[in-house]
């Protein structure tokens, strides 16, 4: 594992944060045919934030909403020809364990519908097979800074 990026940053700089994170996945798939990021942090961190500038910064068209999906388990937007999914596991969490293996099911058939180029996952812990499915490529974690409500810190390694 190797750490890229490890610092501290004002949410008004989240802009410049997801460019320089669009500019590392970019690089990343000279080399490699697609790409899968977890985002780890706590309620609020900024995940779905982040991955909406990551995508304006990879050539999403900045008038197009990138919303949470927390409650669809998975959105999908196309970016220059190409399929990116960013899927939210937070729901599983409190869900019942039969509960969770029947929407795990239905996670994986929504995945599986595509080939993306990118896959964004917010909150994998809470998905059981997400390291075999869903192997990470790199995990991005934010955090907030308690003194400073308007800072976060980043983490971003490469696995």
């Amino acid at each position: 594992m190797r750490t890229i990026i490890d610092r501290d940053y004002h949410v008004d700089a989240i802009s410049g944060i997801g460019l320089e994170v669009a500019n590392i996945l970019r690089h990343h798939l000279i080399n490699h045919e697609r790409f899968c990021i977890w985002l780890k942090g706590e309620m609020g961190a900024g995940k779905t934030t982040l991955t909406r500038e990551i995508f304006y910064g990879l050539g999403l068209p900045k008038n197009t909403p990138v919303l949470s999906p927390t409650f669809t388990y998975m959105n999908e937007y196309k970016i220059d020809g190409d399929w990116y999914q960013h899927g939210d596991f937070y729901r599983l969490m409190t869900s019942s364990a039969s509960e969770r293996r029947g929407q795990e099911g239905l996670v994986i058939d929504e995945f599986s519908l595509r080939d993306p180029k990118g896959i964004f996952l917010e909150w994998p812990a809470n998905f059981s097979a997400a390291e075999d499915i869903f192997p990470p490529d790199f995990i991005l974690e934010l955090s907030k800074c308690e003194d400073l409500p308007e800072q976060r810190h980043i983490s971003l390694v490469e696995c």
